[in-house]
């Protein structure tokens, strides 16, 4: 589910292959709830404490929402 190597060129070598909004967001952390996946929640927990332990705290600063191209509702 998680990748081992979270460093942000290999982020972005992936999101230029497969994400068509690539070139106008910026490297970001999205997460998504639910999935589908029957990891315990408890052993997902762990696991992203384990795989983000090395990553400084984020600042979060909430901005207008905004839609392109064929993701506009």
């Amino acid at each position: 589910m998680f990748p081992e190597q979270l460093s942000g060129t290999f982020i972005h070598e992936v999101r230029h292959l497969y994400d068509p909004l690539e070139p106008l967001i910026h490297l970001h952390l999205t997460v998504v709830f639910p999935f589908n996946d029957s990891t315990p929640t408890t052993e997902l927990a762990a696991l992203l404490q384990a795989r983000l332990a090395s990553f400084r705290p984020l600042d979060i600063h909430p901005g207008e929402a905004t839609a392109h191209g064929e993701y506009c509702s």
